[in-house]
């Protein structure tokens, strides 16, 4: 299990995901999807249900409660995929985990891309689980420049985490 975890952090680490805080886009880069299609294949290869990437580059995905615990609260796991640029002064290739059996190096390791790694393997822990409670996971992007369509569309009404949504 640590190998097949360390192994995923060392693959979304090579991914390049830069966000731009100069952009009126949404996402502001579109290299961010490609994280997000990989995080979603790897979602559905776990057979988490509903898993999905919205236009906005939100990846999804749900694990329902049990029976009879349908309108129980639910438990949302959330975290970013973006990364910064490189700054000027850093010094390694910031795409590259390096070969330190224990440290990985790189932009998303030590920004978000190890709760990313943590929460999918949390939904692979629990997925075919008899659960008190409905399990959601959403990963944004662009926790700093997000803007209006940021994650807190989310949660208006109509959105996936309102109570008219998908997700609710």
């Amino acid at each position: 299990m640590k190998e097949k975890l360390l192994n995923r952090l060392i693959k979304y680490v090579q991914i390049y995901t830069p966000s731009n805080e100069e952009s009126s886009s949404s996402p502001s880069t579109e290299f961010q999807f490609d994280l997000a299609n990989e995080l979603k294949s790897e979602m559905d290869s776990i057979g988490i249900s509903g898993a999905c990437v919205d236009e906005n580059c939100y990846v999804y995905g749900y694990i329902p409660a049990s029976e009879g615990c349908k309108d129980y609260p639910s438990i949302g796991l959330i975290a970013h995929m973006d990364t910064v640029r490189p700054h000027e002064g850093y010094t390694r290739d910031p795409y590259d985990a390096g070969e330190d059996p224990l440290t990985v190096f790189g932009l998303g390791s030590n920004d978000d891309g190890g709760s990313v790694v943590s929460m999918i393997a949390a939904f692979s822990h629990f997925h075919g689980q008899a659960l008190p409670f409905n399990l959601m996971l959403l990963l944004s992007r662009e926790e700093e420049c997000s803007g209006e369509d940021g994650s807190s569309y989310l949660f208006r009404e109509g959105g996936y985490f309102s109570g008219e949504g998908a997700y609710r």
